[in-house]
């Protein structure tokens, strides 16, 4: 996630989707993460449900022009 949505945790990004070297990426919990945190399941489902719609609409997404950065890590 760290290379798509640089300085960015899951919990701001998820449900949002961006465009870069016309790809699309689209921020979501992993399904699992509901199994661990039930609390996260309703907000998964819904980042789920988003998705045709984001295809639908792909011609209007902005592509990033982000700069290269080195990932870390540590």
């Amino acid at each position: 996630m760290a290379k798509y949505f640089p300085n960015q945790s899951i919990s701001q990004v998820h449900g949002k989707a961006k465009r870069q070297d016309d790809v699309i990426y689209y921020a979501m919990y992993h399904p699992a993460a509901a199994l661990h945190q039930g609390s996260l399941r309703k907000t998964i489902e819904t980042d789920m449900v988003k998705i045709p719609q984001i295809l639908a609409q792909a011609e209007k997404l902005t592509e990033d022009e982000a700069e290269p950065q080195q990932l870390s890590l540590f």
